[in-house]
């Protein structure tokens, strides 16, 4: 006879708490069932050792036993793991429902705490993939100043999708001035987090004038030489993203340097059952063109994508739109503190944001309104690029000169041979993307 019939309850000892749980119950679940047909219980004692997070086994063991679902946001993503990893299925879509319904950039620090490496559904790969991809926009709202030192500490040491150093440094500055009584202690320790090296001489010296501000903070730390090729730069990676449509449903993307030449030309082929969630690894993109409107998704790794602009991807504009408050203008651009905008009459408009328009331009009657593509970057550049979709000329405005000159689009076929001629120009348009997806993308070729 079988230890399920002649005992009912199972214990269950967990580092340093103790359940007591039906075994009719418990062996519906399959982790336990695998566990109990093979006889790996000791039938006299129906005692069993396990080593999982404490709050979250007990909030399964709650739901399997009385129905009641005990899930917080504090322990959401180790219920979810734990639900996984048992087997539960049915309860786990309640989980993740949960956590995409809650999540908010507020808390940050206990998702942090919660994801690991080896997650299996939010993972810190994917997390901190996210936090960089989103620091720039996640430093202007009030959570940043909110956050605890670790957390600050944690988000400053990683490869964030920034145009400048000072851009961490500022970051740093803003969050100690909102509490410089108490958070002045721990300034030394986040400077250090910056890259200095890799800031321009007069950034460098308009800083260390800055630095008075901190009490008692001495910068001859910045005076220190550091061999630069052995610090990751985090700056370097903004580049032009040209993408031009193919035959049938492929689009061929090139990353292009910031003179415009092309770095990778590589086929892409369309593949509607890419994830859209939010949360995704490195070697996954999206990229955003049309002034905002339209963006793609483009998996490196398996040289595919798909459009996140159709309805049943709505759920995941949603859910951009709910964590960061963004702008977009038709066929206008932004770069530094100033809208460029291009009307149908071929008005070349300047706007400083929040201010009147005090720059206009009369282009060319020979351009087709209709076949142009207005883009930039959206800081520290000096360049807004006006693009025909057909022939791939142009034209660049030099916002510091505001003189005009001519460009011309130079792309490579794949690396792969594939010789499919390009047709139109889909878009062309700044982004970040990080190294090690590029990296990653021309491993995944190779092997």
């Amino acid at each position: 006879m079988s230890s399920l019939e002649t005992d009912d309850k199972l214990t269950i000892v967990n580092r340093s708490m103790e359940h007591k749980i039906s075994k009719e119950l418990i062996y519906k679940i399959p982790y336990f069932y695998n566990m109990l047909d093979s006889d790996l219980l000791i039938s006299k004692s129906a005692k069993l050792q396990l080593d999982f997070d404490e709050k979250a086994l007990e909030s399964v063991l709650k739901c399997v036993e009385f129905g009641i679902k005990s899930i917080d946001m504090e322990n959401a993503i180790n219920v979810c793991n734990l639900l996984d990893y048992f087997g539960i299925d049915n309860l786990l879509n309640d989980c993740l429902n949960y956590f995409h319904a809650n999540f908010s950039i507020e808390l940050l620090p206990i998702i942090i705490a919660q994801a690991t490496i080896t997650s299996k559904w939010i993972n810190s790969s994917a997390l901190n993939a996210f936090i960089c991809r989103h620091f720039m926009k996640l430093v202007e709202t009030t959570a940043w100043l909110c956050y605890p030192f670790e957390t600050i500490e944690y988000i400053c040491a990683l490869d964030l999708m920034i145009y400048t150093e000072r851009q961490v440094y500022n970051a740093i500055k803003d969050w100690v001035n909102d509490n410089s009584y108490f958070r002045k202690w721990y300034t030394k320790k986040l400077l250090q987090l910056v890259r200095w090296c890799h800031l321009k001489d007069e950034e460098l010296s308009e800083i260390k004038k800055d630095l008075k501000f901190f009490t008692d903070l001495d910068p001859i730390f910045l005076d220190n030489k550091i061999d630069c090729d052995h610090i990751y730069n985090r700056t370097k990676q903004d580049y032009f993203i040209m993408i031009e449509e193919l035959k049938g449903t492929d689009l061929r993307i090139n990353i292009l340097d910031d003179n415009l030449l092309p770095l990778i030309s590589q086929v892409i082929k369309l593949d509607e059952s890419i994830s859209v969630d939010f949360f995704q690894d490195e070697h996954v993109s999206d990229i955003f063109f049309d002034s905002g409107r339209k963006r793609i998704r483009i998996d490196w790794c398996q040289s595919r994508y798909c459009f996140l602009d159709s309805l049943h991807n709505k759920t995941y504009h949603d859910k951009i739109y709910k964590y960061f408050i963004t702008k977009y203008v038709f066929h206008a651009t932004f770069l530094n503190n100033n809208i460029y905008m291009l009307t149908h009459d071929l008005e070349f408009i300047c706007c400083r944001i929040f201010d009147e328009c005090n720059k206009k331009t009369r282009l060319e009657n020979n351009l087709n309104y209709e076949n142009l593509l207005l883009t930039s970057k959206q800081s520290y550049d000096d360049r807004v690029i006006l693009i025909d979709k057909f022939t791939k000329d142009g034209l660049c405005y030099n916002v510091k000169t505001n003189e005009w000159s001519s460009i011309n689009l130079m792309t490579n076929k794949s690396s792969t041979g594939d010789q499919k001629e390009s047709n139109k120009l889909l878009t062309l348009t700044a982004a970040f993307i990080s190294m090690n997806a590029i990296r990653k993308h021309m491993n995944c070729k190779h092997n």
